[in-house]
């Protein structure tokens, strides 16, 4: 029963995200991290209100009022919970990056859905099935509550209960020694070489990177735009200029071509790097671009392509997380 609630939740929620692309928009990998993350919590939910009417029908409650009473209680449990879950998921969209918000906001209606499932859907399956709950279910040694008492997870309780602070105090100490690596974390992007071995796409990579060199599965693309110039000539020689000081950078492996447009406005550079695209002195080399080679020279210049849209993805959530 909670995974029939789950998963009828689920649809619900991805056809409200399905709608909702027609107007805002949503990447492929949304739905799939939204599937995921609603699929759980909504078997945890429906199993918390389950559980709950159980154990009211254990005691001897008539199932109308067991069922009540759940939803007054677990019931208020779950709202709580999920819309805990529902504010931290949409709190992606202080990223600032639009398909980060839009994993957020698609995870976000799923877990809404789930949780009015849950507290909806999911009583009225137990007003109609609730008699068949332990048809199924799969049975095992029942001990005696008062057996509990000596059990090593009691036992474990009381020692804690007599004496809090030193377990706060080094649970907290704990957790801070797991958490420290946290702070020298280098964020970054998959590329082919993240690929399976055995995948062309990964082949492909190998081969490029061992033939040419690493960097050439991700250049640089430099964009010059040139609206002081004179004549064409101008034009070209800032360029040919640009694309000397670029071969000088150090981090940079070669720069094959440098073409400007018709118009004699603007002008292209692919930048080879020493590194693949997820080396750090490869996000070193984007950055030494921008601060220190790109504003020496003439006209406006900047750094793009994949990789370096992937350093400043890795820098705005490090700059957003830390």
């Amino acid at each position: 029963m909670p995974i029939v609630t789950a998963l009828f939740a689920l649809a619900f929620g991805l056809s409200v995200v399905g709608l909702l692309s027609a107007w805002i928009p949503i990447g492929t990998s949304a739905p799939v991290v939204a599937a995921m993350i609603g699929l759980g919590v909504g078997i945890d939910y429906a199993l918390l209100i389950v559980t709950r009417h159980r154990e009211g029908m254990i005691t001897g409650h008539d199932p109308r009022e067991s069922i009540q009473t759940t939803v007054g209680t677990a019931g208020r449990s779950v709202l709580v919970a999920g819309s805990t879950v529902m504010v931290a998921l949409l709190s992606l969209f202080l990223i600032g990056i639009p398909f980060v918000s839009a994993l957020g906001l698609a995870s976000a209606i799923t877990v809404a859905a789930t949780m009015l499932a849950a507290v909806t859907l999911l009583p009225a399956l137990l007003a109609v099935f609730g008699g068949n709950l332990d048809r199924l279910r799969v049975r095992r040694p029942r001990f005696d509550h008062a057996d509990d008492h000596g059990s090593g997870w009691h036992r474990w309780t009381r020692r804690i209960q007599r004496r809090p602070w030193p377990y706060l105090v080094s649970a907290t100490v704990v957790l801070l020694i797991l958490a420290a690596p946290l702070l020298s974390i280098r964020l970054g992007s998959s590329d082919g070489g993240s690929a399976p071995s055995d995948s062309t796409a990964r082949r492909s990579y190998d081969i490029v990177a061992h033939a040419f060199g690493p960097g050439w599965t991700g250049p640089l693309l430099i964009t010059a735009e040139y609206l002081s110039a004179t004549s064409p000539e101008q034009a070209q020689a800032w360029l040919d200029e640009l694309r000397t000081d670029l071969a000088a950078t150090p981090g940079v492996a070669s720069v094959p071509s440098a073409t400007l447009n018709p118009s004699a406005t603007a002008g292209i550079v692919n930048v080879v790097p020493v590194g693949s695209p997820q080396d750090a002195s490869t996000e070193d080399l984007v950055h030494r671009l921008r601060t220190d080679v790109l504003p020496q020279a003439e006209g406006t210049s900047h750094v793009g392509g994949a990789t370096a849209t992937a350093v400043d993805l890795a820098d705005r959530l490090a700059d957003r997380m830390l």
